[in-house]
């Protein structure tokens, strides 16, 4: 939620975070000088107990308080102290929307499989019953064939007439006997509903098309073998490489792209162009969607129907014990209903 932009020493800060705390420096009466973390990162611990990133500059005394909303974490939470918190909100993931291409299959799908066998089942039933009808109206006749003959043309009769009235085909035939006509009426009936059914689901199909998402959850993120790209020291990256293999999240530690802190945009513009799937805040995620399709005019992203890590708090961070938290905290309390009701347009560059 704060966009760097410039390079060293000219570094440009914005953002919502950057106004938040552009105002409560303001209140209190302090002069603000933002700086960015030597290494880009928001924060990772290392073997000997201190962290890097900006969660470092704080411990060292470096800062007086982190620049961007830090989601509320254990392991963060023992290092440093959190304001009263901001924003709740969960992490998604995100990938490009499949395109729609033709189904070379897609005239048996208006049926099931189990309808297509009904309607197999029904033409031989039909099938059976017209030979029979047929060869015993021959029978009763003194015809001049031979017993193999008749039921040779009689079949022949029987499936054409069977086939070509379920394809809605003319046939020059017309029953004759009371039983071939109650056969012949029964099975025109049937043709007549199987084929309005059909119709109308094909065209329903073709009007409405269905997209068919790569994945909807993380185990079909898994399984699909789709790379996940993650940003260094994010709570997403430190939650799988921490999570048990065995789990949905753990399972992604296999094919995981890691990209530097300062590679966010990357990995974001990566993401939108179909190289891997990447994460979000919800928050984020929308603001996201909403500048790709602003540029293009084009919805080219998708999220998961359902978010992970989540609820999880989102606060400023600051030093263990500092004397701010007690002044800050309260002015948080007072902002927070303003701020839910004020739109912000920017361009996220990841989650923390």
């Amino acid at each position: 939620m704060t966009i760097i932009s410039g390079s060293h020493p000219h570094y440009e800060f914005k953002g919502p975070t950057v106004t938040i705390i552009g105002l409560i420096a303001d209140h209190l009466g302090l002069c603000l000088e933002f700086h960015r973390t030597p290494d880009g990162q928001y924060g990772e611990v290392l073997p000997n107990g201190s962290w890097t990133g900006s969660i470092g500059m704080l411990q060292r005394g470096e800062a007086d308080i982190g620049g961007t909303l830090f989601s509320v974490m254990w392991r963060r939470w023992i290092a440093v102290d959190f304001t009263v918190p901001l924003h709740i909100d969960q992490t998604n993931v995100f990938y490009t929307l499949p395109k729609i291409t033709s189904d070379m299959l897609g005239f048996l799908k208006p049926y099931t499989l189990k309808s297509w066998v009904m309607v197999f089942l029904g033409c031989v039933l039909v099938f059976l019953t017209t030979s029979f009808i047929l060869q015993v109206a021959a029978n009763m006749n003194s015809a001049s064939k031979t017993l193999q003959a008749r039921w040779q043309n009689n079949a022949q009769l029987s499936w054409f007439w069977t086939s070509s009235t379920l394809l809605a085909q003319s046939v020059l035939w017309e029953p004759r006997k009371d039983s071939a006509r109650m056969m012949a009426a029964t099975w025109l009936l049937m043709s007549f509903i199987l084929g309005a059914v059909y119709r109308s689901n094909l065209k329903a199909m073709l009007i409405i098309p269905k997209v068919n998402l790569p994945f909807d959850n993380l185990d079909e993120l898994y399984t699909s073998g789709i790379t996940l790209g993650v940003v260094e020291a994010t709570s997403m990256h430190l939650d799988i490489i921490m999570a048990d293999s065995n789990t949905s999240l753990g399972k992604l530690k296999e094919d995981l792209l890691v990209y530097p802190a300062n590679q966010q945009g990357k990995a974001i513009f990566n993401t939108i162009n179909g190289l891997h799937a990447g994460f979000a805040l919800e928050i984020a995620l929308a603001a996201i969607m909403h500048y790709d399709f602003s540029k293009t005019g084009v919805c080219r992203l998708y999220k998961m129907s359902r978010g992970i890590q989540g609820p999880r708090s989102l606060g400023f961070i600051l030093p263990k014990g500092s004397p701010l938290k007690k002044f800050i905290d309260p002015m948080y309390v007072d902002l927070h209903c303003e701020l839910l009701a004020t739109p912000f347009n920017f361009i996220p560059v990841g989650d923390t």
